[in-house]
């Protein structure tokens, strides 16, 4: 960001659509954290306007703002962004600065176009992104040093996935352009059962949100067909927790392929069900002696947003690190999974690209 430029780490969101930094003006960050320097920045143009930016796991509040902006090799010269004085600090985790929406212009609090729809605007010549994420679950890998996974601005990389992409149109929006990425839930397996899915059952491709969020009555039948499976309440409200013993299995439809989601991303940990701690009290299945763990669907209520067309669904990390996923631009847009390769087949730090004009940099969930 800026020129002469500052390089920071920050959340690639699906499910938004501002650019934010924060700035050495931060009242709330912590130390460790980089920090975006204005002064500093000769192109920095900063407005008399100031913005809110609200999330599912907290907010920001800073100056809208423009400056220059580069991912890879690929920039906006005038981009519009948040210089950041408070945000909630659990949206700064791992060593994060901010958060780079990558859904459309509709839904950004500075009625704003996103970095990638300028790119497409401009300079990007390949209307196309595409996500793979690596899966530290049980493993010994330091994700602070480890590649993690690849997204790619601009290209798909054929060596991370296996067989056809398949595609699926994302619904018509009722305005005039679309808001998030989304496609609609068809059908669900749990535990090789069906589950009651309500026609028009939008869902969010989120890659900024770590679990499944999905409605009350499909949420309490999915946990209902797991045997010994309750509510849980307090800070856990939503939550579920299931007995550690139990390989939870269920599978997703968006109206073709039926994606298996690994058992393992179903467990985020045990859990002491008699007290209501913090979510940090959850600690690995495998190191408890508890005998409830915390299952990664949870209850969102009815909507995630408000109006015609919202999505009633967030499909997050739990369901996007078992596919290969390529959000494709053009009228209409595509989302398209592809399944994985065997892990032994993915080589961590090596990849052939085909970026197609894009650039591609490394993420872990």
């Amino acid at each position: 960001v800026g020129c002469r430029p500052q390089e920071f780490d920050v959340s690639l969101d699906t499910g938004s659509s501002d650019f934010w930094i924060a700035t050495n003006q931060c009242t709330t960050c912590t130390s460790g954290i980089s920090l975006f320097d204005p002064s500093a920045s000769s192109t920095f143009k900063a407005s008399t306007s100031s913005a809110n930016i609200t999330y599912g796991a907290g907010s920001v509040q800073g100056t809208i703002s423009q400056d220059t902006v580069s991912l890879g090799t690929l920039t906006v010269p005038k981009q519009t962004l948040l210089a950041a004085t408070q945000p909630t600090p659990n949206l700064m985790q791992y060593g994060l600065s901010g958060i780079m929406g990558l859904a459309f212009m509709p839904i950004s609090a500075m009625k704003a176009y996103p970095f990638w729809e300028n790119l497409v605007n401009n300079e990007l010549a390949n209307n196309v992104m595409s996500f793979y994420l690596e899966r530290y679950v049980d493993q010994s890998t330091d994700i602070s040093t480890a590649p993690g996974g690849t997204f790619i601005l601009g290209g798909i990389n054929s060596s991370l996935y296996t067989g056809e992409i398949e595609f699926l149109p994302v619904p018509q929006p009722t305005g005039p352009t679309p808001s998030y990425w989304m496609l609609e839930v068809s059908a669900m397996t749990v535990q090789g059962k069906s589950i009651t899915v309500p026609d028009n059952s939008l869902a969010a491709i989120d890659t900024g949100t770590t679990l499944i969020a999905a409605p009350s009555a499909t949420v309490q039948s999915l946990w209902a067909t797991v045997p010994g499976s309750q509510p849980l309440t307090g800070d856990y409200e939503g939550l579920y927790a299931f007995p550690c013993s139990t390989d939870v299995s269920v599978s997703i439809s968006f109206g073709g392929t039926a994606w298996a989601i690994n058992t393992k991303d179903m467990n985020l940990g045990s859990v002491d069900v008699t007290t209501t701690g913090p979510m940090s009290g959850i600690v690995d299945a495998a190191s408890s002696g508890s005998q409830m763990c915390v299952g990664a669907i949870f209850d969102i209520g009815s909507s995630v947003g408000s109006g015609p067309g919202a999505p009633s669904w967030v499909i997050g990390d739990t369901f996007l690190k078992n596919v290969y996923t390529v959000l494709q631009g053009g009228t209409p847009l595509h989302i398209g999974f592809a399944h994985l390769p065997s892990a032994s087949s993915l080589s961590c730090g090596t990849s052939h690209f085909s970026l197609l004009g894009g650039c591609a940099i490394y993420l872990s969930r």
